[in-house]
């Protein structure tokens, strides 16, 4: 059990893979992943922990195609 005082939570980003990769068709490498936010909060006495993928383009045009995509995608402009 965790001592009832502590409170905090610790967030982290990086890389997790969606896709049941890698095979030898399609090796995989770490830096390769989605991006992921994880989070754990620790407060009286418990501590839990949920996590999201970023919703970026490429993880948009993956879930619409159903699989990894090694096609780039088209920069966009802010400027319009």
């Amino acid at each position: 059990a965790l001592p009832s005082d502590l409170e905090g939570g610790y967030a982290r980003i990086g890389p997790n893979r969606v896709w049941n990769l890698p095979s030898a068709q399609a090796p995989w490498h770490w830096f390769l992943g989605d991006g992921m936010v994880h989070a754990v909060k620790i407060s009286g006495g418990k501590a839990s922990y949920t996590s999201h993928f970023l919703r970026t383009a490429k993880f948009e045009l993956e879930q619409r195609l159903g699989g990894p995509s090694a096609e780039p995608l088209q920069a966009r402009s802010i400027a319009g």
